[in-house]
């Protein structure tokens, strides 16, 4: 069965009610916990991600998140982007810069 990906706010280092959520929600193993934005405090929130060895690209979801070539594992034309936003959006600004290939 696939599992489905978990991003979760709040429940930073020292929340107490946020570890009882993400304990709740791995108990069926049905989840994977993928992003979050667990503290407003930044430091906090890139520690709590660390614990669950997630990228700090996942752990700060209000910055503005700059991928350069290099980042990609691959050397191809990218020739679509897709952006999951849900459940409600949230998403002020989406800009893709790069030069048009036919």
């Amino acid at each position: 069965m696939r599992k489905l990906k978990l991003g979760m706010i709040g429940g930073g280092e020292g929340s107490f009610i946020g570890a009882i959520h993400r304990n709740a929600a791995l108990l069926d193993n049905c989840y994977e916990l993928t992003a979050g934005s667990f503290s407003s405090d930044y430091e906090n929130s890139k520690l709590t991600g660390e614990k669950f060895f997630l990228d700090e690209k996942k752990c700060k979801p209000d910055f503005i998140h700059n991928f350069g070539k290099n980042d990609f594992l691959h050397e191809k034309t990218v020739s679509h982007v897709r952006l999951n936003i849900y459940p409600d959006g949230g998403v002020s600004r989406f800009r893709i810069f790069g030069q048009p290939v036919s």
